[in-house]
């Protein structure tokens, strides 16, 4: 309808505005196609599962913030309440349809990112809690551990006594950098340095020590009442 495609080319030229740069002449028919597809689930009363993706806010906190402008201005212009989450997929179009980094989409990036995350957290048995601080600086430090790879520019040190030191102290997050060792290596064909190991074996260290405390006090009885 006409006025769905006013509403979108709007609301797209609003992100630019507050991103400060184009979009690409491609996103506003991937947004129209999209929304579309949106407002005809709703029409038939069709309700998609939830879609968490705590990373996305913590790696592109401007994109994310330009998709729930997007949702509210489109709300308001087509008088129709979006999804809660529908500004995750409106920034994952975002993130496609404008930047290239390093030879490598920022949706690919993000995705890469996504699925380390995943893997520390099954290797763990435990939900990181995606609202701490050190939560955040390991997003980041796989988000920019990713871009060095694909730049062959990693980090390298040749004294590897603070590498050994946390492989002998931090067996548990030692093993699971390990496990993202080999997705990343299967991944981008590159190996990881020792450094860049010891860097993701603290970072590891220090989520992971959060995610055994919750989970440990799930599972412990609750304190007796004095």
């Amino acid at each position: 309808p006409y006025e769905t495609v006013v509403a979108v080319t709007r609301a797209v030229a609003t992100v630019e505005k507050s991103l400060g740069r184009g979009l690409g002449k491609s996103l506003p028919f991937a947004i129209l196609d999209h929304v579309s597809f949106v407002l005809e689930r709703i029409e038939k009363g069709v309700i998609l599962p939830a879609v968490v993706m705590p990373e996305l806010s913590v790696m592109y906190p401007d994109e994310f913030a330009a998709a729930k402008t997007m949702v509210a201005e489109l709300s308001e212009s087509l008088h129709v309440s979006f999804p809660a989450d529908e500004h995750v997929y409106l920034a994952m179009h975002i993130l496609n349809g404008t930047r290239d980094e390093y030879n490598h989409s920022a949706g690919l990036l993000f995705r890469r990112v996504q699925h380390a995350v995943s893997i520390v957290q099954t290797f763990l048995g435990a939900k990181l809690d995606d609202s701490t601080l050190d939560y955040a600086r390991f997003v980041l430090h796989m988000k920019f551990f990713m871009q060095r790879l694909a730049t062959h520019s990693q980090l390298e040190k040749a004294d590897s006594s603070f590498f050994d030191f946390a492989r002998a102290n931090y067996p548990r997050s030692y093993q699971c950098a390990k496990q993202v060792e080999a997705y990343v290596e299967a991944e981008t064909g590159i190996a990881p340095t020792s450094e860049e190991m010891l860097y993701l074996i603290v970072h590891i260290e220090r989520v992971g020590g959060l995610a055994r405390g919750r989970a440990s006090t799930t599972e412990d009885e609750p304190p007796e009442q004095l």
